[in-house]
């Protein structure tokens, strides 16, 4: 039934998105970046600080991109590799357990044809991407290492314990959180270099805020009828609760339906403005619920995927262990986790673990530092900013990076 289900949705994929390359070449330009993104999220981790110009390009299936990559012929040659992963799968001891992730190798094998589509339509000294696990972008790093293009990575969301080793030849971090994170796949290899996570002027904390609401924050992994029972709880309680999917998840339909039959409100907006209207939020294994912190708004991590109670998975970010949100293990402590969490007062000064907040202007970094880079390949030296009159160097488990001087004070490093 899986195996199913993953070729319908590549068919429909198929059918619905363009399947061709643009008639543009690059040729004859010189590209110095290209940056490629394929979901709401890491355009918004890329675009916020890199400036397309002759020189620096993005790539992407949306439709503002300056290459259009075509999601049809993504889709077709996802429906021809797939027989082949399945009898590749087949084939394994542990077939079983690779066969949850039968998408994923699908998705890399046919990311390896068209990245290589792609990088024969331009060919830049370096790729930019802000994700280093999912199928494609794995098979855009890989081929664009076989081409000698230099791969570049930018973080563009909370890192837990089991994400790839970095093996990029440069990669933008929040901070030391991050660091160790990736640290514990090993020690990480090419330069790396702290620019904070965002600026601090999209950070207000709304200690003042006044609303009732309890926000509800899903993710793509959750199970829809464990959110069915804790929507349930919530509508005893008569609060006014907003109900926030997350963007890449394509189950919108079933999530408004869930909606109605609870009487919740669904929310479209801006992430700041959803969390500018609640008072406390209930999520899953999520970013958001540091975001929420920061602006003022207590949060409680619930488990509405059972396989994520136990083991790595269990409070993957560590905001229950850096109090940035209270457990739920059982939704039946719900109730009483709310009126505790309604009755404390907010602490932030926990978010200095994940650096939010302590490099100031963190656009600016990034941008600088990818100048720097550029400017090394170019003029073929080394790559340092420790001549920077604002950066510095650290070292933690051998492993040296760039970052602000003033955060390295900060951070006793």
């Amino acid at each position: 039934m899986a195996i199913i289900k993953v070729y319908l949705k590549f068919i429909a994929l198929f059918i619905h998105s363009p399947k061709n390359w643009p008639t543009q070449t690059f040729g004859n330009k010189k590209i110095n970046v290209l940056a490629v993104y394929l979901s709401l999220n890491q355009k918004d981790s890329i675009c916020s600080w890199f400036k397309t110009d002759d020189a620096n390009r993005t790539a992407s299936q949306s439709f503002e991109a300056d290459i259009k990559i075509p999601w049809g012929r993504f889709a077709f040659l996802c429906l021809m590799k797939t027989h082949k992963v399945i009898k590749l799968l087949k084939n394994q001891e542990d077939s079983e357990a690779h066969f949850p992730w039968i998408e994923e190798y699908v998705r890399y094998e046919a990311g390896i044809v068209l990245a290589g589509e792609l990088f024969n339509i331009v060919s830049p000294l370096a790729v930019l991407v802000s994700n280093d696990h999912n199928g494609v972008s794995r098979a855009i790093i890989s081929v664009a290492k076989d081409r000698g293009i230099k791969t570049i990575y930018t973080q563009h969301g909370q890192i837990g314990g089991v994400f790839p080793r970095l093996t990029f030849d440069l990669s933008l971090l929040d901070g030391i959180q991050a660091l160790n994170q990736y640290i514990k796949s090993g020690v990480p290899t090419g330069e790396v270099v702290i620019t904070g996570r965002r600026s601090i002027t999209q950070f207000i904390k709304n200690e003042s805020n006044n609303s009732d609401c309890i926000g509800v924050a899903t993710n793509n992994d959750d199970e829809i009828e464990t959110w069915d029972g804790i929507l349930k709880i919530l509508a005893k309680r008569n609060s006014r609760v907003i109900l926030r999917t997350h963007p890449a998840d394509r189950r919108r339909t079933k999530w408004e339906k869930l909606a109605f039959k609870h009487q919740v409100e669904m929310d479209y907006g801006s992430l700041k403005n959803y969390l500018s209207r609640i008072k406390i939020l209930i999520s899953g294994l999520s970013g958001i619920a540091l975001d929420a912190h920061l602006l003022g708004v207590r949060s409680i991590l619930v488990y509405p995927n059972q396989k994520f109670r136990t083991g790595i998975m269990k409070d993957y970010y560590g905001y229950v262990k850096y109090q940035i949100s209270k457990e739920c293990l059982e939704i039946n402590e719900l109730e009483r986790l709310i009126e505790e969490t309604q009755s404390e007062e907010s602490i932030f000064n926990n978010s200095i673990y994940y650096e939010c907040g302590l490099i100031e202007n963190p656009n600016h970094l990034k941008a600088l530092t990818l100048s720097k880079y550029i400017e090394s390949i170019i003029d073929n030296n080394s790559f340092s900013l420790g001549e920077e009159d604002s950066f510095d160097c650290g070292i933690i488990e051998d492993k040296s990076f760039f970052a602000p001087k003033t955060y390295l004070q900060k951070i006793n490093l």
